[in-house]
């Protein structure tokens, strides 16, 4: 790459940073559930519409505390500072958005004891291969 010609990002790195941005921005306003945990509980507990284990898991991440929370809001960021990395085409990018996707896959299970959610696993393992079809472009 020389200064002359510069590689450009293809459009759907662009579109992968975009969605990655998007979602970051949403899983965000995770660090505010402990604040909003009894309004959530009794939202929860009082629809009917919900099968009783999901209410169970549901409360108990809603009650997980801060720390939770925070180490969420904090694997956000660096998902982000990834996606950010890679939008401006830099390979650390791709690792740091990689880490942080797949420690926030195991969080659950390590702090709460919950099973690994599977969909949420091809979601991110399907993005990270997505991602790395581009890690040759990245500098």
């Amino acid at each position: 790459m020389s200064e002359n010609n510069p590689i450009e990002r293809p459009q759907p790195l662009t579109v992968l940073c975009i969605l990655s941005f998007i979602s970051a921005g949403i899983s965000a306003f995770t660090i505010f559930v402990p604040s909003l945990e009894p309004i959530l509980t009794a939202s929860t507990t009082a629809n009917t519409q919900l099968p009783e284990e999901a209410k169970s898991m549901l409360i108990l991440v809603f009650q997980a505390g801060y720390s939770f929370h925070l180490t969420n809001f904090l694997l956000t960021l660096g998902s982000a500072y990834g996606a950010y990395q890679m939008w401006h085409l830099n390979k650390i990018g791709f690792h740091i958005y990689a880490l942080s996707n797949l420690a926030s896959l195991f969080v659950p299970t390590i702090v709460l004891g919950l099973k690994v959610d599977t969909f949420g696993m091809i979601i991110t393992f399907a993005l990270i291969g997505l991602y790395a079809m581009f890690i040759k472009l990245m500098k």
